[in-house]
């Protein structure tokens, strides 16, 4: 009888690319969401027009950026762990169970060869 273990239970289901964590991102300074969103759609526009930013203005871009990231990179390497960690887990269940197999395949050949002679 298999036991039944909720493998997936640790995995962390917030979506990597969720727009709440944008959105949590452009009130990091304090500001009001409204006028950074505005600021985001400036420096979106600035370089899709190829207009330089101000240093202040891309420091706060990419600092902004690199949190972003920092925190998707925490989510992907928890998830990257669990999945491993289930696959492990996975690999000794099946090992265990061929091992079973085995052994009751080998147990009816003996006892199937004892009937026969």
């Amino acid at each position: 009888m298999e036991e039944e273990h909720d493998l997936y239970g640790d995995i962390d289901e917030t979506p990597v690319f969720s727009s709440s964590a944008a959105a949590s991102m452009d009130g990091i300074d304090g500001q009001d969401n409204h006028d950074d969103h505005d600021d985001h759609a400036n420096q979106s526009r600035r370089r899709a027009t190829n207009v330089p930013m101000s240093l202040v203005e891309e420091n706060k871009f990419l600092r902004e950026k690199v949190m972003k990231l920092q925190g998707e990179n925490d989510v992907l390497k928890r998830n990257m762990g669990t999945l491993f960690r289930t696959a492990t887990a996975e690999i000794q269940r099946k090992d265990k169970e061929i091992l079973r197999l085995t052994t009751e395949l080998d147990k009816a050949t003996v006892t199937g060869k004892s009937e026969k002679d």
